[in-house]
C-alpha cells in the first residue's frame, strides 16, 4: 500500500499599501506618528554619493527636494523655535474656530493678536510645518506610504503671501503677453520635472496642497503696470493680463498631470473665499480626468469661511477648520490644529489612497468617480462643488471593494444603499469677539514668493 502525501500550499497574496506622494514644504521624516509611514528607497537607501537606482537623483531615500535640488526633504534645525505661546494660540484659535472657546481664552487671545512677534511666529511656523501637517492628515488610520516631495520653500519664514522674484515674472511695457507667457512655461516646465519624478516612483496618489491664486497674480500685476504706465494703469487691464495669465497656465498644465497619468492629483481648492470658476486658481483649475479639487468644509455642517468654490472647477469638499495633525517640533509627536483647503486636500488624498489598497485595478478616473459619487450631499455645496457633497470615506471604501466583482456604476449604487450619511454633531456659533486676520492664509505658492 502506497503512501500518497498530498502537499497543501496557501498561497497569499501581498496587501496592496498605496503611495502618496506629499508635493509641499518637505516632511519630517523624523516625527514619530509618521515614521512608519515614511516611504524608503528600497535601492537607492543609502546616502553614499551613488544614484543607485539610476533614476538621476542621488540618494533620493525619502523623496526629492525640487527647491534645492537635493535629497533634503526637512530641515530640523528650526524645531526649537516652537514656543509654548504659538503652541497656545493655535490651540485656543481653533477653539474659536468650532466655537468652543472660553470667555478667560478669549481674553488671552485678545491680548496675543497685538504681539506682532508671536504673529510674525505663527505665520512662519504655519509654513513651516505646512507638509508635515498635510502628512499626518493623509497618512491616518491608513496603509498610505508616504512620497516626499519638497516643492515649496520652507526655511523658518512665512510661505504664505506674494513674494514676487521679478526676474521671473516681470510684466514690460512693449508686451507684457510675452512676459506672463514665458512665466505661465516656466511654472508648468518646473511642474513637469515634479510630475516625471513621481511618475517614476509610480505614486498612485499626489497631494498639492499649494497653489497660485487670482488675486496674488493681479496684486503683482496692478503694482507692476502703475510703475510702468502712471496714471494710464488701470484695474481693467490687471486684470485682463492677470485672466491672461492663467489662460496660458491652464492651457499648458495638461503636460503637467499627463506626465504621471497613472497618479490622482488632489488639489487645494484655495482659502481666497472665492470662485474658482470666476477668479481662477492654480493648479486647483487643471480640468483632467486624474484631477480633482477640494473645497473645504466646517465639520460636516457648513462651507468654511474661507473656502474657495466652483461648482465647475471645485469637485468634492471636506473638513477643513481646525484640523489636528502632526507637526515638527522638539517635543515628540506634536500634533497642532490648522485650518485651511490645504486640510481638506490630505483627508480626500487619504481616502483616495485606501480606495487603492481596496481595489488596486483601480485607475485616477475611476478613484476620482467613486469618491464624487459617494458623497453626503448637502444642500449647503448645491451650486459649489461639482459632486454637490463632503467626501463619505466609509461609503467610497465600501464601493470599491464592490467594484473588484462588478462594474463601478453598479458598485456605487449599492454603497449608497448599505452605507449612511454620516451624523455629525449640531454645528455651534462662531462667536463674535473678535477679528484675527490672515491665520488661514493663502496657499503655499511655489511660484510667487
Amino acid at each position: 500500500m502506497k503512501l500518497i502525501v498530498v502537499l497543501m500550499f496557501v498561497v497569499v497574496l501581498p496587501v496592496y499599501a498605496s503611495l502618496v506622494a506629499v508635493v509641499d514644504s518637505g516632511v519630517d521624516t523624523s516625527h514619530q506618528d509618521l515614521l512608519p509611514k515614511i516611504w524608503t528607497n528600497s535601492i537607492d537607501s543609502v546616502e553614499n554619493g551613488i544614484d543607485d537606482d539610476q533614476n538621476g537623483y542621488m540618494d533620493d531615500i525619502f523623496g526629492w527636494n525640487f527647491v534645492d535640488n537635493n535629497n533634503l526633504v526637512f530641515d530640523r534645525s528650526h524645531v526649537n523655535k516652537v514656543t509654548d505661546d504659538l503652541k497656545k494660540f493655535m490651540i485656543l484659535y481653533s477653539k474659536y474656530q468650532l466655537g468652543t472657546v472660553t470667555s478667560d481664552e478669549i481674553s488671552w487671545l485678545r491680548e496675543k493678536i497685538n504681539d506682532n512677534e508671536l504673529m510674525g511666529l505663527i505665520g512662519s511656523y504655519g509654513g513651516y510645518a505646512h507638509g508635515t501637517h498635510v502628512a499626518g492628515i493623509l497618512s491616518k488610520n491608513s496603509s498610505n506610504s508616504i512620497l516626499s516631495v519638497k516643492f515649496l520653500k520652507s526655511g523658518f519664514s512665512s510661505i504664505f503671501g506674494l513674494h514676487v522674484n521679478k526676474n521671473d515674472v516681470e510684466v514690460s511695457e512693449k508686451d507684457p503677453r510675452v512676459e506672463l507667457d514665458e512665466a505661465a512655461r516656466g511654472s508648468v516646465d518646473r511642474s513637469i520635472v515634479m510630475a516625471e519624478y513621481i511618475n517614476g516612483h509610480n505614486a498612485d496618489v499626489a497631494n498639492g496642497s499649494y497653489g497660485t491664486s487670482y488675486e496674488q497674480v493681479f496684486g503683482f500685476i496692478l503694482e507692476q503696470i502703475k510703475e510702468l504706465y502712471g496714471e494710464d494703469a488701470t484695474e481693467d487691464m490687471a486684470h485682463e493680463l492677470t485672466r491672461h495669465y492663467f489662460s496660458r497656465w491652464i492651457e499648458y498644465s495638461s503636460e503637467f498631470v499627463e506626465t504621471a497619468g497613472n497618479t490622482l492629483f488632489v488639489f487645494a481648492a484655495g482659502n481666497e473665499s472665492s470662485n474658482n470658476d470666476e477668479f481662477p486658481c492654480t493648479p486647483a483649475n487643471i480640468d483632467a480626468a486624474n484631477v480633482i479639487t477640494v473645497a473645504a468644509s466646517k465639520g460636516r455642517g457648513d462651507l468654511a469661511k474661507f473656502s474657495n468654490y466652483g461648482v465647475s472647477k471645485v469637485h468634492i469638499a471636506a473638513p477643513g477648520v481646525a484640523i489636528s495633525s502632526s507637526v515638527p517640533s522638539a517635543e515628540e509627536n506634536l500634533l497642532l490644529p490648522m485650518s485651511g483647503t490645504s486640510q481638506a486636500a490630505p483627508f480626500v488624498s487619504n481616502v483616495a489612497g485606501r480606495v487603492k489598497d481596496a481595489n488596486s485595478m483601480l485607475n485616477p478616473g475611476d478613484i476620482k468617480q467613486i469618491l464624487m459619487e459617494t458623497v453626503d450631499v448637502k444642500e449647503f455645496l448645491k451650486g459649489k462643488v461639482m459632486s454637490g457633497g463632503i467626501v463619505n470615506s466609509e461609503r467610497a471604501l465600501y464601493a470599491a471593494k464592490l467594484s473588484k466583482d462588478m462594474g463601478i456604476n453598479e458598485a456605487v449604487a449599492m454603497s449608497k444603499t448599505a452605507v449612511k450619511d454620516i451624523v455629525s454633531e449640531e454645528e455651534k456659533v462662531l462667536p463674535n469677539f473678535v477679528k484675527i486676520k490672515n491665520i488661514v492664509r493663502s496657499l503655499p505658492s511655489p511660484d510667487f514668493k
